[in-house]
């Protein structure tokens, strides 16, 4: 009767280390995934403040031409 609970204990014992490579396994996957959603929110953050520069850019060199074109328009 002692062995059998032994056996009992040995087998509970070896489900928790199995459950415990498991689960440590999905953490360093998701740990994995997270850390490249990380760096794909770093280069999406750096292409919109490029593309807010550049609207910028584009932002005053078209108030440029319009005031050129109504200065012109008003020399007519």
């Amino acid at each position: 009767m002692g062995l059998e609970k032994f056996d009992i204990l040995e087998e509970k014992i070896n489900q928790l280390a199995e459950k415990y490579n498991q689960i440590k396994l999905e953490k360093d996957n998701f740990s994995s995934q997270l850390k490249k959603k990380e760096n794909e929110i770093l280069a999406l953050q750096e292409k919109v403040n490029s593309l807010e520069g550049e609207k910028e850019v584009f932002r005053t060199r078209l108030d440029k031409i319009i005031s050129h074109l109504e200065s012109t328009a008003d020399n007519l």
